[in-house]
């Protein structure tokens, strides 16, 4: 019997705009992704214990979507300024619509901004600009739209 193995798990993000930096929408620290790469850390204090994310029982992680259509539904203003493709790195834990990942780290990303794209360059050096969303999409084989929920009877949660 083999194990499967994985090269690489990619998925979108986006981000905020806040003093002059890209930070993450929801939870987090500003500065956790300066340079480009973000490591997870969990204080939820579930289990009267710190743990290394992401873990099942815990919603701990580095999250990214795995469609450009659920980024955008959830972040839309956000997406609009901007979407980039992350690497996961480390424990992964994969859902129907995204991931939580122990570590990740940007790749590649779009903004129709002149204004934002200097800030991503400063921020995520070493990174590939994509003109054209879509374009950044298929070389990173991620699709715009989520494959057809429609044989799936109850609704799933966003996230892994």
């Amino acid at each position: 019997m083999s194990d499967d193995f994985e090269v690489a798990r990619y998925g979108l993000r986006t981000f905020k705009i806040a003093d002059g930096k890209l930070q993450p929408v929801a939870q987090g620290r500003a500065d956790d992704w300066l340079g480009g790469t973000c490591t997870a850390d969990c204080h939820a204090m579930k289990y009267n214990q710190h743990h290394k994310p992401p873990v099942k029982e815990c919603g701990c992680g580095v999250y990214a979507a795995l469609t450009a259509f659920d980024l955008i539904d959830q972040w839309m203003r956000h997406s609009a300024l901007v979407i980039a493709v992350v690497a996961a790195e480390g424990t992964t834990i994969i859902g129907p619509r995204g991931f939580r990942t122990e570590c990740a780290r940007v790749v590649a990303w779009w903004s129709p901004y002149w204004n934002v794209r200097r800030l991503i360059n400063k921020q995520f050096p070493n990174t590939v600009r994509y003109k054209r969303l879509q374009s950044m999409l298929d070389a990173y084989h991620l699709p715009f739209y989520p494959p057809s929920r429609a044989d799936d009877p109850e609704e799933e949660p966003f996230w892994a």
